[in-house]
């Protein structure tokens, strides 16, 4: 994606064209949308995570270098306060279209639920947390940020992360959790019992996957993060 400003999202809808229906957003940062083609109005059919139909591509469309451009709610949460026979919903937008429409539910994550990565939070009218695009294991979408929680024991509020503030850096399970998620969106297939309780093989298709420069860039300097902490 490109060419969104921060503070925005790029419609997707169910038919080509600006009159169709919105029935999901995606956030400014997306990385990894999938586009199965273009008509020559520059309406793009596109797949990002469990979100599918049609998004103005023309523009904002560009193939990725790899990795999320830096927000600050970009990293790993847990889930707090869902209860424990409950799950917290996904859907394919943040809440409410801007035209009044409840975005449908594409996937739940379990009330208990950690490593659930956030590439942004966006600001909803009627809502004191924002709504976050998300992504654990094989589902993604977006989560209403009342019930994510960073390492630092923050939530993303509407005027920002609120909560408390940790002074050190990142604990080695969410440096382990970071380094592993890259090889797991390339279809890596985990052999450790750790990587396939956490990631789940049931949709990897390899054991050597191919990394962009920037994501080898990315897993060397989280290794060496680990190394330096001891992990």
């Amino acid at each position: 994606m490109t060419n969104i400003p921060v503070d925005d999202t790029l419609f997707v809808r169910s038919g080509p064209g600006s009159k169709n229906k919105a029935i999901g957003e995606l956030p400014y940062n997306a990385d990894g949308v999938r586009v199965q083609s273009c008509g020559s109005n520059g309406w793009c059919n596109v797949t990002y995570g469990c979100i599918q139909g049609y998004a103005f591509g023309r523009k904002y469309l560009k193939q990725s270098r790899g990795g999320h451009r830096s927000t600050e709610y970009l990293g790993y949460y847990s889930l707090v306060d869902v209860a424990s026979n409950d799950t917290l919903n996904l859907r394919t937008g943040p809440g409410k279209s801007k035209y009044g429409d409840e975005y449908g539910v594409v996937a739940e994550i379990p009330y208990n639920a950690t490593g659930v990565y956030v590439s942004d939070c966006e600001v909803k009218s009627g809502y004191k947390y924002r709504w976050c695009a998300v992504q654990w294991q094989n589902v993604s979408g977006w989560a209403y940020g009342r019930y994510l929680q960073n390492g630092a024991g923050q939530r993303p509020e509407s005027g920002g992360l609120s909560g408390a503030v940790r002074s050190s850096g990142p604990s080695c399970d969410e440096l382990w959790y970071e380094r592993n998620s890259i090889f797991d969106r390339k279809g890596y297939c985990f052999k450790t019992a750790r990587g396939k309780n956490t990631f789940d093989n049931s949709n990897c298709y390899t054991s050597n996957p191919t990394l962009t420069a920037s994501e080898k860039n990315r897993v060397n300097e989280l290794k060496s993060m680990e190394s330096r902490m001891g992990c």
